[in-house]
């Protein structure tokens, strides 16, 4: 069985509006998910989250940083080159820190 995988997840070169709504869009999806978590594992079983609550501030930072980022840039700039690669990596149980790192 294969231990490890690498893929880009983005690669390429955007306009400005597009590279900021591509990178906003992924933050907000992130959000979203740890928000879901902190919703289920309340209803479910009365347990809160602390990491999914660290997990949306540090995400909403990031958004901001982007929103930053993009407003002060120079409108004149042509294109935004974004690559992002994740890589998976199967881990021992004994080996996980933490087992719902997201």
């Amino acid at each position: 069985m294969k231990k490890e995988l690498t893929f880009d997840l983005i690669n390429g070169n955007f306009l400005p509006e597009d590279a900021k709504s591509v990178l906003l869009n992924l933050v907000k999806y992130k959000i979203s998910y740890h928000e879901l978590e902190l919703f289920s594992a309340a209803e479910r079983f009365g347990k809160d989250l602390p990491h999914s609550k660290t997990r949306i501030s540090q995400l909403k930072h990031s958004m901001a940083d982007v929103e930053h980022f993009f407003n002060a840039m120079d409108k004149n700039e042509i294109s935004i080159s974004i690559s992002a690669k994740v890589e998976v990596v199967c881990k021992a149980k004994n080996q996980q820190n933490e087992l719902v790192s997201r």
